[in-house]
């Protein structure tokens, strides 16, 4: 899903060592759709260069994100991965 979003939380930057041993950065971000108080809101953890791209709370952003789930011990689990995050237009 592409879409416009506004940032409406945002985690600190931390390092994360990933299933080979490598060692990178991540972060949480929440977004809200455009569309008043009560729009669909996402939340997901953007890694490496997507993780350090400098960001701030109230921007408009431009936000491709991929739904996906998975099963395990007998329960559903739904993730938001967003590969792909650009700014529009900064805090105003």
């Amino acid at each position: 899903m592409n879409n416009i979003f506004k940032i409406i939380g945002l985690g600190e930057i931390r390092p994360y060592t990933n299933q080979k041993g490598i060692t990178s950065h991540c972060r949480d971000i929440q977004l809200q759709q455009l569309g008043g108080k009560f729009a669909d809101r996402f939340t997901s953890t953007l890694f490496d260069a997507e993780a350090e791209k400098v960001l701030e709370v109230g921007a408009l952003v431009a936000a491709q994100l991929y739904f996906y789930t998975t099963e395990y011990n007998d329960r559903m689990f739904q993730n938001v991965s967003i590969p792909e995050i650009e700014i529009i237009n900064h805090k105003s």
